[in-house]
């Protein structure tokens, strides 16, 4: 929540503040993104007839 405060308070900030917040904000969506990549490779992984690919 203080990262996008910082980001939508742009005039309150400093650029290196603005500039942490960014890669902040950068790093946690990377983070979500990897998640949902290794949960569906997972899936893909253990399945092994057409019910389970229902799941993913």
């Amino acid at each position: 929540m203080l990262a996008n405060a910082i980001l939508q308070n742009p005039d309150c900030f400093s650029s290196e503040s603005r500039a942490f917040a960014q890669t902040t904000l950068d790093t946690i969506e990377q983070g979500v993104q990897q998640d949902s990549i290794e949960g569906l490779k997972e899936c893909v992984d253990s399945a092994t007839d057409d019910y389970s690919w229902n799941d993913c």
